[in-house]
């Protein structure tokens, strides 16, 4: 089996697309019906206008859906139907998102427009839920962490509370759909956010930072006074490259008391190698840029995207940068699920170190890793295609390391 230089986002069953990146970003769309977040007549209508590799085409097909979708959220929202409203403002949420997938962070001006008015959507139902969810704003270097309080029963009971931690994609908007309602069936307070270098925050000039413990404990700092969160029961789960902000965190904040990531990354250097330095100046680029133009427009909105997270100006300065990112696991010693999704783990060779490290480095009994299975449907990375299977796994183990420590 060949083996990947980067995280795998070439899923090996496809639902729809060729084009590797956009069949990955397609699934992880689909996937967010299993939340209410979309549904699957409406991303295979879409799919259906989107021509292959065209970012152009995607971009409008979404941005048509998400519109078709808003009207009927503020018709509902206008007449009072208030589980009408919330639920089409949280699919229209997930469409004009994902229409920014594909435009371009540095040059294309839609790009934050199209996602704040997305984020307004995601606002507007936050009212509408039952105990509403409470939008929140967390004091960092002199700027705000958009954040978002989600709560089974507004009773201020203490109760154990996941921080959600989304990775180098990720608005903060989009990790409602990955485990809010998951957390809130199983009586958890669920904390999403997003660090710098996420969401718009690389726009306000905070991108991407090796040390991001400081901001995740600034966060952490903030959330210990909000009513009902259980300092004694606080966890964390990282996705994507949350696998590497939510054990660098753990390492030096102790105050998390257990982590579960999908998965595992302790070296930022293995996500963009040596070989992918100054590939703009290559001359296989120059020609492919001239004979699959379409193609790599798309493909450099991708590349364009790290370097504006990462605060880097070229393929290079990305390189270069991501090397600053390690993780030392024998700094970590609370109990640690490293939940690899198949194909990452068969594929990405780091996958499996950083895997092995886990296991022989992590200073406590309970460290734990599960493959996410190919014939569940839990192939691809972060397991976007099996959100109900995935928040098992994860939640389960929460369940059994809070229950010990409280026995």
């Amino acid at each position: 089996m060949a083996k990947e230089k980067t995280l795998p986002r070439q899923p090996r069953y496809h639902y729809h697309f060729k084009f590797p990146i956009f069949e990955f970003f397609f699934q992880w769309l689909a996937g967010a019906q299993t939340h209410g977040c979309s549904e699957g007549g409406e991303c295979f209508y879409a799919a259906a206008k989107i021509k292959e590799a065209d970012g152009e085409s995607w971009y409008n097909a979404l941005n048509d859906m998400a519109k078709r979708v808003d009207t009927r959220a503020q018709t509902s929202a206008a007449a009072g139907h208030k589980v009408s409203a919330r639920e089409s403002y949280l699919r229209a949420y997930t469409y004009y998102r994902a229409a920014t997938a594909f435009l371009d962070p540095i040059y294309d001006s839609r790009h934050l427009p199209l996602y704040h008015k997305s984020r307004q959507c995601f606002v507007s139902a936050c009212d509408k839920f039952d105990p509403p969810i409470l939008p929140l704003e967390i004091p960092f270097e002199g700027k705000m962490l958009p954040a978002y309080f989600i709560r089974p029963v507004d009773d201020g009971a203490r109760r154990k509370t996941l921080l959600m931690i989304g990775g180098g994609d990720t608005y903060v908007e989009d990790l409602y759909a990955c485990v809010g309602p998951a957390g809130v069936k199983r009586n958890y307070n669920v904390i999403i956010v997003d660090l710098p270098g996420q969401g718009d925050l690389p726009g306000q000039g905070l991108p991407f930072r090796p040390d991001i413990e400081v901001p995740v404990s600034a966060v952490i700092d903030y959330i210990l006074k909000l009513p009902g969160v259980d300092a004694d029961r606080l966890v964390s789960y990282g996705l994507s490259f949350g696998g590497y902000i939510v054990p660098r965190a753990a390492s030096a904040d102790k105050r998390i008391k257990a982590v579960a990531v999908c998965s595992a990354l302790f070296d930022g250097s293995a996500l963009f190698p040596d070989s992918m330095a100054n590939f703009e100046r290559l001359p296989w680029f120059k020609l492919a840029k001239l004979l699959m133009k379409t193609r790599m427009k798309t493909a450099l909105a991708v590349f364009h995207t790290y370097f504006w997270r990462w605060g880097a100006s070229d393929s290079a300065g990305l390189v270069a940068e991501l090397k600053k990112y390690k993780v030392d696991p024998s700094l970590i010693s609370c109990p640690f699920l490293n939940v690899v999704a198949q194909q990452e783990y068969e594929q990405f060779p780091a996958a499996q170190e950083w895997a092995k490290a886990c296991l022989e480095k992590i200073a406590n009994p309970e460290t734990k890793l599960v493959i996410g299975p190919t014939n569940e449907g839990a192939d691809s990375h972060g397991i976007g295609t099996n959100l109900s299977l995935m928040s098992q796994l994860v939640f389960d183990w929460f369940d059994e390391i809070l229950d010990k420590s409280a026995g």
